[in-house]
């Protein structure tokens, strides 16, 4: 006898294939919408949110060179998921980081939990952009992180 999966189209026949499939078109959806984004700031608006960050890092050379932080290449920023988190992104990751870092307390559980104060919500997860990096996130954020981190050497400029 065969297997009962390969008369009806293999693996990607049955549903957990179908779901595989329906997961990675998200993620590539998600990704593409990403990198649309990131490349819809006008240079204006970059750079003046790369200088607004600078400021807040006491830095005043990336001031002066509104298309990059220092360090990096161009159209890539810190990410700044803690003062001295420099993994260069977009400027989009950057913003949305920024953004996770000012909602980390409500995405906590209020009550605690298994990881005590540090414990998330149902539906997040740490982020992890760093060791020790506990803001909670919704999984895609730390799938970003992860993926900013294994590209970092690559935005070096």
């Amino acid at each position: 006898m065969g297997d009962p999966t390969e008369s009806k189209g293999g693996f990607w026949g049955s549903l957990p294939g179908v779901l595989t499939g329906l997961a990675a078109l998200v993620a590539a959806l998600a990704g593409a919408f990403q990198v649309y984004r990131s490349t819809q700031a006008s240079p204006s608006q970059a750079g003046s949110a790369a200088a607004s960050s600078a400021a807040k890092n006491g830095d005043d050379s990336a001031a002066a060179d509104r298309t990059h932080s220092p360090g990096c290449r161009s159209g890539y920023f810190w990410r700044l998921a803690d003062a001295g988190d420099h993994v260069c992104v977009s400027a989009g990751t950057r913003d949305e980081t920024a953004a996770e870092n000012a909602l980390a307390n409500q995405n906590r559980s209020p009550t605690g939990g298994p990881y005590g104060p540090e414990t998330c919500k149902q539906g997040f997860v740490w982020r992890e952009a760093f060791k020790g990096d506990t803001v909670c996130v919704v999984p895609d954020s730390r799938s970003r992180a992860y993926l900013d981190n294994q590209l970092a050497a690559d935005r070096i400029g």
